[in-house]
């Protein structure tokens, strides 16, 4: 999974970037569960994931729980960090 620090490192800062999200999700707590449609792994395709939120101010906070990396089996897990613009 690439991570924005990847998509900034190939040049798409600047410039318009379209993100597939479905934004009518169940929210539960500090917990969000996305029903996952589409996948590269088709394991995921048709599943459930729960990831987990944290608002602060002008930034969001999306983690997964800890889990294997399913190229290296490392143990791990994915944060995105968003930020409102000004």
């Amino acid at each position: 999974m690439k991570t924005l620090d990847d998509l900034l490192a190939e040049g798409v800062q600047g410039r318009h970037v379209l993100v597939r999200a479905d934004l009518n999700v169940p929210l539960d707590g500090d917990k969000i569960t996305h029903q996952i449609d589409v996948s590269w792994n088709q394991g995921w395709t048709g599943a459930d994931q729960v990831r987990f939120y944290k608002v602060e101010g002008n930034t969001l906070m999306i983690t997964t729980a800890v889990n294997r990396n399913p190229r290296d089996g490392r143990e791990g897990r994915a944060i995105a960090v968003f930020t409102r613009a000004p």
